[in-house]
């Protein structure tokens, strides 16, 4: 299993701009994603991963997140391995990666993963 990580985002305010509402449908992006220099050295599996936890943050409605690869591999139809190496890039940019432990990370950050149905149909 997954060790989760805990992140916590800079500028969340810009990308969250709702505060008055507990958990918001959309966030904003610049429209200079793909000229911003932070964005440069990203795959598209990693700017797919990008925009996975900008979703996540969105709907805690929090800068501070944990977050769990597995759940992005899972959710994003990807591999545990580009979340790490889109962390790795974007560390010290867009985020910051926090090494703490389940109670270093206040209250309702967690992620309660949004319970991964049983994409096969099967009973």
């Amino acid at each position: 299993m997954s060790k989760e990580i805990t992140i916590q985002l800079k500028k969340f305010g810009k990308i969250s701009k709702r505060k008055d509402i507990e958990s918001p449908t959309w966030f904003a992006v610049g429209n200079d994603l793909f000229e911003h220099p932070d964005f440069f050295r990203l795959t598209s599996d990693e700017l797919k991963c990008w925009f996975w936890i900008l979703t996540v943050a969105s709907k805690l409605n929090k800068d501070l997140v944990r977050l769990d690869p597995e759940v992005l591999a899972h959710q994003a139809r990807s591999k545990e391995i580009v979340f790490h190496s889109t962390i790795e890039k974007l560390n010290g940019k867009r985020l910051d990666v926090r090494e703490c432990d389940a109670e270093c990370t206040p209250a309702g950050t967690t992620l309660h993963y949004t319970t991964l149905h049983n994409t096969t149909l099967q009973q």
